[in-house]
């Protein structure tokens, strides 16, 4: 009975420590639990392909977007997909625009934003190679 005690000491403070972590690693994430994702039909890419985009584009604002709010999530668009440019600079067969609106706080400048402001129609470049994941290589107003 204490052998057993024992082992599970270490596990609850491991559990416990990972708990704190996360909890204060979090605090300067952006927030993305109440955007509005705005659906945009494609003759080019299927709902999975877009929705993968969208999922990255997210998962990049929650890490790298601290103090920022995300408001709208959308595809730009068939017509802002055809740039081969694009495919050759950053080295994939496809690329994908995402459009994001965002809100900034006063913590947001520390990313070159400007605090308290509304960005609309920010663009997030993505490319991958025939069925791999997106991978973010540019992004910013334009």
């Amino acid at each position: 009975m204490e052998k057993e005690h024992n082992t599970k000491k270490p596990f609850i403070i491991l559990l416990i420590t990972a708990a704190v972590i996360l909890l204060f690693g979090l605090k300067g994430c952006g927030d993305i639990l109440h955007a509005e994702t705005i659906s945009v039909a494609s003759e080019k890419f299927s709902q999975d392909d877009i929705s993968q985009a969208v999922r990255t584009v997210k998962a990049d604002f929650f890490c790298n977007y601290n103090d920022c709010t995300l408001l709208t999530i959308r595809y730009a668009g068939d017509s802002r997909q055809s740039d081969s440019s694009v495919n050759r600079q950053w080295g994939g067969d496809e690329n994908i625009t995402i459009l994001i609106s965002f809100s900034t706080g006063k913590a947001s400048s520390q990313q070159g934003f400007q605090p308290d402001m509304t960005y609309e129609n920010w663009s997030v470049i993505m490319v991958r190679e025939k069925g791999a994941n997106w991978r973010i290589v540019n992004s910013g107003l334009g």
